[in-house]
C-alpha cells in the first residue's frame, strides 16, 4: 500500500511539475513524450477549485478523450453492478496517466485541473485497495461526487 501512495505521489508530482519535461519514469509517463512546465510557483491544494471569472475553464482536446474513457468506465462499471473495485482502480488509473502525458494546458487552468486531479487521483487510489465492497462501494461513490465535481468547474 505504501508503494502505491507513493507511485501515485510520484504520478501527480510528474503531471504538476513535469508536464513537459522528458522523464525515463516509464510506468508514469513513457519515454520521448513531451510535456511542458509552466509553473512558476507551487499550486495550493488546501485552496478549493475556483472558475474562471464565474466560467468553466476550458479543458484541451487532447486530454478530454481520457477524461471521457474514465468517465464512461466508472459508468459502465456501475451500471453492469460489477464488484471488481480494484480492476477498476486500475483501469482509472491508467487513464489518469494518460490524461497527465498528454497535458499542454498552462496557466491558472492548468493548476486548477491539477487541484482537481490530486484529489482524484487519492480516491482511485482508495478504490484500487479496496478491501471490501463497502469500501470499494463508498471509493465508487466518491468517484461520482469527483466527476461532478469536475463538470461544475470544467468544459
Amino acid at each position: 500500500m505504501k508503494k502505491s501512495i507513493f507511485i501515485m505521489t510520484i504520478m501527480v508530482g510528474f503531471g504538476l511539475v513535469s508536464c513537459s519535461e522528458k522523464t525515463t519514469e516509464e510506468s508514469i509517463i513513457p519515454e520521448n513524450v513531451e510535456v511542458h512546465d509552466d509553473h512558476h510557483g507551487e499550486i495550493d491544494f488546501t485552496e478549493g477549485l475556483v472558475l474562471d471569472n464565474g466560467n468553466k475553464w476550458l479543458i484541451n482536446d487532447e486530454m478530454r478523450p481520457h477524461l471521457t474513457d474514465a468517465e464512461n468506465a466508472l459508468k459502465t462499471f456501475i451500471e453492469e453492478g460489477s464488484d471488481e473495485y480494484n480492476q477498476l482502480g486500475v483501469e482509472l488509473e491508467k487513464h489518469n496517466a494518460d490524461l497527465i502525458t498528454s497535458c499542454t494546458m498552462e496557466g491558472k487552468s492548468h493548476d486548477e485541473l491539477h487541484k482537481w486531479l490530486h484529489h482524484h487521483i487519492e480516491l482511485i487510489e482508495d478504490l484500487k485497495n479496496a478491501s471490501n465492497d463497502e469500501e470499494g462501494q463508498n471509493a465508487v461513490n466518491s468517484l461520482v461526487d469527483s466527476f461532478q465535481e469536475f463538470h461544475e468547474y470544467f468544459n
